[in-house]
């Protein structure tokens, strides 16, 4: 059986963590680098983690080679300050609108159908990515595959590594027209069309419905309260 494969984005795709991300990374930072460690100017919308905390070194006036070494270490005080943050502190993180009863449907409809398979594509690493959706109430083995933002040197790089998962779990190539990448910024969008899949926008995030179109996402919405755009691409 050939799937539709549906790779989610994490952070204002499936949940809205409130700012925790931000906030976890910005305590681990001062942690491993010292207090004049700061996010100014550096853009997080779609990209990935590890690159994110580059920059924000880089800013700082540290150089390429202390990001790399430093990065094993802050990404470990990372996650500690984010899970302190949601599970210690009660920080309030939530699915989207639509979401739980899409991917209950969607999950349903794999063990019923067998057609689809839902997978994450997020610039967050494994164990921040897993904080963020558990506490939004889903589950990490509702997604079958998984790529994460520690895992190639691109967002584009991450949708080439999903397809060679599909590939190696199901023995059959993946077919770009059956994958489908949803997500709220212009690089969700980008690491789609490098790749020849289906673009799906959502403008649950910071981006508009007229940017996420001019961006070149092949199908925008408003968010996912009405899951028929989006269940329409799942191919027979």
């Amino acid at each position: 059986m050939r799937h539709t494969l549906l790779m989610f984005d994490v952070d204002l795709t499936l949940v809205d963590a409130a700012g925790a991300g931000q906030l976890a990374m910005l305590a681990a930072g001062a942690k491993v680098c010292g207090e004049g460690f700061s996010f100014e100017g550096v853009s997080f919308g779609g990209r990935l983690d590890p690159l994110i905390f580059a920059d924000a070194v880089a800013s700082t006036g540290h150089t390429t080679d202390a990001a790399v070494s430093l990065h094993d270490t802050f990404r470990a005080a990372y996650t500690q300050e984010l899970r302190r943050l949601i599970t210690d502190n009660g920080h309030r993180v939530t699915a989207l609108p639509g979401i739980t009863t899409l991917i209950d449907h969607l999950r349903d409809r794999a063990r019923g159908q067998d057609d689809v398979m839902l997978g994450l594509l997020t610039g967050n690493y494994a164990e921040t990515a897993q904080l963020k959706i558990e506490a939004a109430g889903l589950k990490r083995d509702w997604f079958t595959l998984g790529c994460f933002g520690d895992e190639a040197d691109s967002r584009p790089g991450l949708t080439e590594l999903a397809m060679q998962r599909y590939t190696q779990l199901t023995d059959t190539p993946a077919d770009p027209d059956r994958v489908v990448i949803i997500g709220d910024t212009p690089h969700d969008i980008h690491c789609a069309k490098a790749h020849g899949c289906t673009a799906f926008a959502v403008a649950t995030g910071r981006v508009t419905t007229d940017e996420l179109r001019e961006a070149g996402a092949d199908f925008v919405v408003d968010d996912l309260s009405d899951p028929a755009p989006l269940l329409d691409l799942i191919r027979a």
